[in-house]
């Protein structure tokens, strides 16, 4: 049986390895303070170090064997529907009312730009949207925003059992924050498209 693409080593690592790396001076900051000389340069140094070493360990590092995961789907990609060109992103993505301690993203998989429709292509699902049927493209953050390195584009889009929304973030790079950008790049594109259709009465 195959391992599964999204796995749970694959969320903790991605939480655990910065972790490991910045806790150690908070610790020996901790360890090297004295009450009765409380702005000691090296104890006070080692403390603030600790989340500049955070900041750049999630963001470099929280990513866990994205490139490897972005190859495996994409194999299984070219596969299923053929190694022509096309306009795709490595993202990653949830339901709303998802909820993970872990990560974010729900699933991983390719989003596939068409003009008459977006195609999400995981390792074991795959979700249609109709371009006529998107209703609304804004940003939304989410966990990764707190240390603004992410968010999400948030797509509410109509389908046959009513108005839904899907919340995507690109995975596309090997950094949140170089993320980051394309997500945001993504919904001004998308959202002036959509502005435009919507003039013009589309």
């Amino acid at each position: 049986m195959a391992q599964q693409v999204w796995n749970l080593k694959r969320k903790i690592l991605g939480n655990v390895l910065p972790g490991i790396l910045c806790v150690p001076s908070l610790i020996a900051g901790l360890l090297l303070f004295k009450i009765e000389d409380p702005f000691a340069q090296v104890p006070l140094g080692l403390m603030f170090i600790s989340p500049v070493v955070g900041w750049f360990c999630v963001n470099v590092m929280g990513l866990y064997d994205n490139s490897t995961m972005r190859s495996e789907i994409g194999r299984k990609l070219d596969r299923e529907l053929g190694a022509e060109s096309r306009r795709q992103f490595f993202v990653g993505y949830s339901n709303p009312k998802f909820r993970s301690i872990w990560d974010p993203h729900e699933f991983v998989g390719f989003l596939i730009i068409e003009p008459d429709k977006w195609t999400l292509f995981g390792e074991s699902e795959k979700l249609e949207i109709l371009t006529k049927d998107i209703l609304g493209i804004s940003w939304k953050k989410n966990t990764h925003s707190a240390m603004l390195l992410g968010g999400f584009m948030k797509v509410d889009f109509r389908d046959a059992a009513g108005v839904k929304t899907l919340l995507i973030e690109s995975r596309e790079k090997n950094s949140l924050l170089a993320n980051k950008k394309v997500t945001r790049s993504l919904v001004k594109e998308f959202s002036q498209q959509l502005a435009q259709k919507n003039d013009a009465g589309l």
